[in-house]
């Protein structure tokens, strides 16, 4: 009856250990790019991951379709490259977001943000310290003549100030690497763990008082 037990316990455990795998190493988030101008006008945009997101339009995860025509004057978008060919920005219905599939733990990713201002004291773009935590690799970019050119390490940087003659033009472009996930946390710390492994201790517990009753009728 003790190996039964065993066998029990040592079965829920590599179940929640295959649970865990599979929920740690697939994460989701989203990192906030922030735009503003010398006139105080102000928005936000957002990139990320999601082990359910598709490279187009994903409306199930907040994607909101593309936009008929950029605003006049100060904007950010995000600018997804075909096949969908869309911009994205901030509406009533929700926020502008691009979303990319989660499939590896050494993935790259490269999103593109276009900035416009109508005043000609430059553009600053900033986003979240947080980027550092999902991200090893993490490099903006800007268009000079003919290709993109590494313009700041967004690792060890929080903002970068666009010049006027560069906006309107081509979008930056966001290259990144994701970083590995943690490792997975001890069973018992998680709840599903631990409520599997209590399920497993009163079943024996049951299964042992229910033997004892046994041999002694």
């Amino acid at each position: 009856m003790k190996r039964q037990c065993l066998r029990l316990l040592f079965t829920i455990i590599l179940i929640f250990l295959g649970i865990s795998a599979k929920t740690f190493s697939q994460p989701s988030f989203r990192i906030p790019l922030y735009g503003a101008d010398a006139q105080g006008h102000r928005d936000s945009v957002f990139i990320g991951v999601d082990p359910l997101a598709t490279f187009c339009l994903d409306t199930a995860l907040g994607e909101i379709g593309n936009v008929p025509a950029l605003p006049v004057g100060f904007y950010i978008a995000l600018y997804v490259p075909p096949p969908c060919n869309q911009y994205r920005i901030r509406m009533p219905l929700g926020p502008g977001l691009d979303l990319r599939k989660y499939y590896s733990m050494i993935q790259s990713d490269t999103y593109y943000v276009k900035c416009q201002s109508d005043v000609d004291t430059g553009y600053v773009l900033s986003w979240s310290p947080t980027m550092g935590g999902h991200y090893q690799v993490a490099r903006l970019q800007v268009w000079d003549i003919s290709s993109y050119v590494d313009a700041t390490n967004m690792l060890t940087a929080n903002s970068y100030l666009i010049p006027f003659p560069t906006i309107g033009s081509h979008p930056l472009r966001i290259i990144v690497q994701i970083m590995q996930p943690p490792a997975v946390p001890a069973p018992l710390m998680n709840p599903i763990g631990f409520g599997l492994a209590l399920i497993g201790l009163i079943a024996c517990a049951i299964l042992l008082r229910w033997r004892g009753g046994v041999r002694r009728t």
